[in-house]
């Protein structure tokens, strides 16, 4: 490998020793690849692709199928190695996306839907910042629990909507933008001290997560040829299935006639 890639001969053996110890493979050097685990096989791969100091390195979803300790020495290595190198990976896992990627694509109905960063794609497609606040306790006598700490919040954000409510807890959303994060240090700062007024147990701030990004672009781009394409498979299956169902049918009437046609000549026969 390392003479496909030109490498130079003094660094066959430092580079090697480097990558089985990045990989926890040490103990397996002497071994063939085929009796390697399908997990340890994948590493070998990956150690592969960076091996020799490849400038670039196109990974399809490397952590597919692989147990979670296996999944973390790899992107371990893909972050340890990926400076100065220009790495192109797929995957269906969100979070390691979130995780390795400075830079996003993606992909909906088999076509580029967006390019960016991480926080420019939550920016734009996210529905903002999610302020999840849990009461203490709720009073039978108070209906409306969160009323005062709605028009509190209100106060420095007026657009601040509520997300949804559930017993003691309630979700608001805030427009991700600097004019309202530049508001956050003296809103929580005055919500800290009120917390006691307002029976708050605790509370958490979190900006969108990549999931709902991924979402909310792939409902954007549903279009009626998706629909119409759905359709005519649908089609297409209904049309196989009474295809067989007909097919089906012809035969048992052939083997009824057969049957018919045996008793008459065994009749005659007598």
């Amino acid at each position: 490998m390392f003479r496909l890639k030109d490498a130079p001969k003094e660094l066959i053996e430092i580079e090697t020793k480097k990558m089985l110890n990045d990989l926890s493979l040490e103990n397996k050097s002497e071994n063939y690849s085929t009796v390697l685990s399908g997990g340890m096989k994948r590493k070998l791969s990956i150690a592969i692709a960076f091996i020799g100091n490849s400038t670039t390195v196109i990974l399809d979803e490397p952590t597919a199928g692989v147990d979670p300790f296996a999944r973390r020495a790899i992107w371990d290595l893909i972050l340890k190695y990926k400076s100065g190198r220009t790495i192109v990976l797929s995957t269906h896992h969100l979070d390691e996306a979130d995780l390795l990627s400075d830079r996003l694509a993606i992909i909906s109905s088999g076509e580029l839907q967006c390019v960016g960063t991480t926080m420019s794609l939550k920016r734009k497609y996210g529905e903002g910042y999610n302020l999840i606040i849990e009461l203490i306790s709720i009073e039978n006598d108070n209906p409306m629990p969160f009323a005062k700490l709605t028009e509190f919040l209100r106060k420095f954000m007026f657009d601040i909507s509520i997300k949804e409510q559930h017993g003691n807890q309630i979700t608001y959303v805030i427009i991700d933008d600097a004019e309202h994060t530049k508001i956050f240090p003296s809103m929580l700062a005055e919500l800290d001290e009120k917390k006691t007024k307002y029976g708050i147990r605790n509370y958490g701030l979190a900006n969108s997560s990549l999931e709902q990004v991924f979402l909310r672009v792939a409902d954007e781009v549903k279009r009626p040829e998706d629909y119409e394409r759905l359709s005519s498979w649908k089609k297409f299956q209904n049309h196989f299935k009474f295809y067989f169902k007909r097919l089906e049918t012809n035969e048992n009437e052939i083997q009824d006639e057969q049957i018919e046609t045996n008793t008459i000549l065994t009749g005659k026969n007598h």
